[in-house]
């Protein structure tokens, strides 16, 4: 057992600890906060967890906790450590902490997204004059990644709501009534959720979000 330990590749428990999580936020995010705390316990006292493991496990596990954070939809652990690594980030454009992580991370520039986004206004939406794709579908999944990339640069949060999808599906004649529900459901590894709690980008959507971005700013004359 430990010569297998021995040869783990750590991003393999960063997967698999990124994939649970999303999995516990999904199931309780939805549930009243009592309700939430029951099933919480209830799964401590199942895996015979304590408070005092929580804690031991923290030391050294800081940036691991924030990576995470920096992909998914769940706000960075507000211990003193993380609010001064986010305090101390440029926030001048007003883009949120978090997704300016992303962008680093992604090599993307806040200067080649300004015809992309309107990242100087009070808001940060979808302005392109146009999106990728040669159907509707296929400009569906660009509008589903980019609206939510929008979303993510405002908050730190990428999702959005089922009527601000079609609004903007809309403005780029991506919408197709009919086929709307079976082209969501196509786009499931990218894009999850419902009408009525909204849609937000997974980490293979960040990813789609984050490669379409750098696809279009390539692009001659952006």
């Amino acid at each position: 057992m430990s010569d297998q330990v021995g040869n783990e590749n750590p991003h393999d428990e960063d997967d698999a600890e990124l994939s649970a999580m999303q999995k516990v936020y999904s199931a309780l995010k939805s549930l009243p906060t009592d309700g939430q705390q029951r099933v919480i316990d209830y799964v401590c006292k199942r895996l015979s967890l304590s408070p005092e493991q929580f804690h031991d496990q923290e030391t050294g596990r800081h940036e691991s906790r924030r990576n995470v954070a920096e992909i998914t939809e769940l706000p960075p652990a507000r211990d003193s450590d993380s609010i001064a690594d986010l305090d101390s980030d440029d926030d001048s454009d007003g883009i949120n902490p978090v997704a300016q992580k992303w962008l680093r991370r992604n090599g993307i520039s806040t200067k080649g997204l300004e015809t992309i986004f309107s990242i100087a206004g009070d808001e940060i939406d979808l302005i392109s004059e146009s999106v990728p794709g040669g159907s509707k579908k296929s400009r569906m999944k660009s509008v589903a990644l980019l609206a939510n990339a929008a979303a993510y640069l405002a908050s730190g949060a990428a999702r959005i709501t089922d009527e601000k999808l079609r609004e903007a599906l809309r403005h780029y004649d991506a919408y197709d009534p009919t086929n709307f529900a079976s082209y969501l459901k196509d786009l499931a590894a990218e894009v999850t959720g419902t009408k009525e709690n909204g849609y937000t980008l997974t980490p293979r959507g960040l990813a789609g979000a984050a490669t379409l971005l750098k696809e279009i700013t390539k692009k001659p004359g952006k």
